[in-house]
């Protein structure tokens, strides 16, 4: 289950670079650790679906 978890919260930041690219923003961190992303996506991807809305 933790390899799971890595492995979703790397997608969900890769989706989130992505969608940074999309609208031209400037894409804070190419590079992500498995433990940042498993610990930090929820809050980084719910911030910018928030503010991809404004």
């Amino acid at each position: 289950m933790g390899r799971a978890l890595v492995e979703i919260g790397l997608l969900l930041t890769h989706l989130q670079n992505m969608l940074h690219r999309q609208v031209g923003e400037t894409v804070v961190r190419d590079t992500v650790m498995p433990t940042d992303a498993c610990e930090q996506w929820a809050g980084m991807f719910a911030t910018n679906l928030i503010g991809l809305q404004h």
